[in-house]
């Protein structure tokens, strides 16, 4: 294994907190916490990913599964009690949100150098919005919010 993930009992920890954006701050934070503390795991990740495929595959059906299944799960129960959008698909947003993150901190060295003062403080404020803007529909009254609620499917793209 290239590195280790959050442990399980790390994974689950967060679960436990009761609303759903509090679960997502909990979750996200610690996904994003263990990759900036040290950058090199993201890295590490990036670069078995795309020299060695096949023993990444493995690593995700084994040992990364059971924590995957539990965010995964997170999320279902959030879209079934209508926190989420009601198209989410639990493990591909799981699975995108996790590349997301390790892609953005593996590269954060060099992709805030466009971003002037506070750059990385910026940087990291917007990978978490991305990631909850994307599961979470505005709520009517909130600043960008609207009247769309959460069991209400996206209009498709043009």
């Amino acid at each position: 294994m290239p590195c280790s993930m959050p442990s399980s009992r790390t994974a689950t920890r967060p679960c436990r907190a009761t609303a759903s954006t509090d679960r997502f701050n909990a979750v996200f934070g610690e996904l994003h916490r263990f990759f900036a503390a040290d950058p090199d795991r993201a890295r590490l990740i990036v670069r078995e990913t795309l020299d060695r495929p096949n023993e990444m595959r493995k690593l995700l059906r084994g040992p990364v599964r059971r924590w995957h299944a539990a965010i995964g799960e997170y999320v279902r129960t959030g879209r079934d009690r209508g926190h989420h959008y009601a198209d989410v698909d639990p493990e591909a947003y799981v699975v995108l949100v996790l590349l997301l993150v390790i892609t953005a901190t593996a590269s954060a060295s060099v992709s805030t150098a466009v971003l002037e003062e506070d750059g990385r403080a910026r940087y990291d404020r917007e990978l978490a919005r991305i990631a909850r803007a994307s599961l979470f529909p505005p709520r009517a009254g909130s600043p960008g919010g609207s009247d769309r609620g959460a069991t209400r499917k996206r209009k498709p793209a043009r």
